[in-house]
């Protein structure tokens, strides 16, 4: 048996209708699931970009190898400077599409020049 045995029926303008489903769209639910969050007063977030996911994954990747590598200067079983300058280098690729993704242009191009003086993969 249903549980939900109301029902009505909302009439919008063509730009108020728009606006719903680029709303529903950015997320992973159907436009009913959508209004009933918001009746709720629950937030509804935005479904995260495939690429996102994806940088994360790729960041994780990097960030396990930092940690083994971080183990083996420990261990006094030093690594090889290549596979350090190789990480290093993925890592910093990483930042990089983070930024040009989802920071904006002036503020990249503040942190690149920060980076480039202080911190550049060349170093290693």
């Amino acid at each position: 048996m249903r549980t939900r045995t109301k029902e009505i029926k909302v009439r919008l303008t063509e730009d108020e209708f728009s606006r719903l489903n680029e709303k529903v769209n950015r997320t992973s639910m159907n436009r009913e699931a959508f209004l009933r969050k918001m009746i709720e007063g629950v937030k509804v977030y935005e479904r995260v970009p495939h690429d996102v996911w994806q940088l994360t994954i790729d960041l994780r990747k990097v960030g396990t190898d930092l940690n083994r590598l971080s183990m083996m200067a420990t261990w006094n079983s030093f690594p090889d400077t290549a596979r350090v300058k190789e990480t290093c280098s993925a890592l910093w690729k990483l930042v990089d599409t983070m930024m040009q993704e989802f920071i904006d242009p002036k503020t990249a191009m503040e942190i690149y020049e920060l980076r480039k003086k202080k911190h550049s993969p060349k170093d290693v």
